[in-house]
């Protein structure tokens, strides 16, 4: 339903751009902050899909915003990380 990229700006990941499935313009709202800091902390891609997944990797903030998909993956140079990308959805 919703896509954004966030970069690293002074050591904080800091929302850049977001669009939703209608290809509106959208803030970083009722997303996963875990998830993301998941992927900067492990240089790797996480991918959740379902309630349950979303229970066994500990995304309370993802439950509370209703969201059962989540994709986000880091952007590298070399072993930097310059931000991350980052899909969900509540369906």
């Amino acid at each position: 339903e919703r896509g954004y990229i966030l970069t690293v700006v002074d050591e904080q990941l800091t929302f850049l751009q977001g669009r939703n499935s209608e290809k509106d313009f959208v803030t970083f709202t009722k997303a996963s902050r875990l998830a993301c800091d998941h992927c900067m902390t492990t240089k790797g891609p996480m991918i959740v899909n379902g309630e349950s997944e979303v229970e066994e990797n500990n995304l309370s903030d993802a439950r509370e915003h209703g969201l059962k998909s989540i994709m986000v993956s880091p952007l590298l140079l070399g072993d930097r990380v310059l931000g991350v990308i980052y899909l969900d959805s509540t369906r």
